[in-house]
């Protein structure tokens, strides 16, 4: 994963803390956005690339942990670093709960930081990567006709082309024509690839 592909979010009211951090991440190759609040923070559009999340555990205003809840609420995917001069058991405990990657103590050592940063990239390209995977996977199978998406239903359950026939009243080569459009559409070559493909995209979302 290329540093210049990244994104680092600083949160933190502490200026002098955000512009050391910001100077060590350069330092390293990689972009960074700082915000000296929540509120800040949460007016931006958006960010859907590969990143994480700085962020001050007190701070004016919405807290480090009101916003981890909002973000949470909202599917946010970037993961999050708590960094903080007050912390406490119950906030470290509360923030690792709620899926903070880790709770560092101001001041921290760099490769202690650099490290959470790492570990949490690597935990924001997998979210990606399964993101993206499903949007596919949910396209293709939007891509499929009605009738297609029932012959589709019935197939992954294990059910042979003269089950389907029956259970949906047609003639068993109207279901072999159906299922060679649908491995096309689909761009898969087995039954095992389409249950892969709906449990990708959640296919009881699909109607």
């Amino acid at each position: 994963m290329e540093p210049s592909a990244i994104k680092v979010f600083i949160i933190d009211d502490d200026p002098s803390i955000r512009k050391s951090i910001s100077l060590l991440l350069t330092s390293h190759g990689f972009q960074s956005e700082s915000y000296s609040c929540a509120e800040e923070f949460l007016t931006r559009l958006p960010f859907e690339g590969i990143g994480c999340i700085l962020l001050d555990l007190q701070m004016d205003g919405i807290s480090g942990l009101e916003l981890q809840e909002n973000l949470s609420q909202h599917d946010e995917q970037l993961p999050i670093i708590f960094l903080s001069g007050q912390g406490n058991i119950s906030s470290t405990v509360r923030a690792l709960r709620a899926g903070a990657i880790t709770f560092l103590e101001k001041p921290c050592l760099e490769v202690d930081l650099l490290k959470a940063i790492a570990e949490a990239l690597t935990i924001s390209h997998k979210r990606m990567t399964e993101r993206e995977a499903w949007q596919t996977a949910h396209q293709k199978l939007m891509s499929l006709s009605p009738r297609e998406m029932e012959v589709l239903k019935l197939v992954i359950t294990g059910m042979l082309n003269k089950q389907v026939a029956g259970e949906l009243n047609i003639a068993e080569h109207t279901v072999k024509l159906h299922r060679q459009h649908i491995t096309e559409k689909l761009g898969v070559k087995s039954v095992a690839e389409i249950v892969r493909m709906t449990q990708l995209s959640g296919l009881e979302d699909i109607s």
